[in-house]
């Protein structure tokens, strides 16, 4: 496992950020994301999916579940999934929506409110947690288990 953390003062150094992220994880391509509500979850994977050049806006897909965006990576097209599991009640919900086929796809997987589908998630996964601190500082520690 590696661990890569940093110390935000304020989110203008979110696109910083992502890119550092991104770096980290190597050719990891799924991620779950980690903190309580207003933590900066989204905002984080809406830098993300900028430094991937996504030109669709990127917002939580809270209601719809997961929303599918096309970006690029060194000058190749990818695909990216964004999950929002926090209403799902239930493992089952869960493999009605297709976790299983999105966990095995080659899309980067973007998952918010992990916890449900914990037992599910297969290596490389890159673990992002965002702690809100005093100041609006966040603290983010990322962890890639291989």
């Amino acid at each position: 496992m590696k661990i890569f953390d940093k110390t935000l003062q304020n989110l203008k150094e979110y696109p910083i950020l992502a890119e550092e992220i991104i770096s980290f994880a190597g050719d990891c391509r799924r991620f779950v994301f980690l903190g309580n509500l207003g933590a900066g979850k989204t905002t984080l994977i809406q830098n993300i999916c900028s430094y991937f050049s996504v030109e669709d806006a990127v917002n939580s897909p809270t209601f719809s579940l997961i929303n599918k965006y096309q970006g690029f990576k060194n000058e190749a097209q990818i695909s990216i999934s964004h999950l929002d599991l926090y209403r799902l009640k239930s493992i089952e919900e869960a493999l009605d929506i297709g976790i299983e086929e999105l966990l095995s796809s080659d899309d980067y997987l973007f998952i918010e409110w992990p916890e449900l589908i914990e037992q599910l998630l297969p290596e490389p996964l890159c673990v992002v947690r965002i702690e809100r601190q005093e100041n609006e500082n966040r603290k983010v520690i990322c962890r890639l288990f291989e």
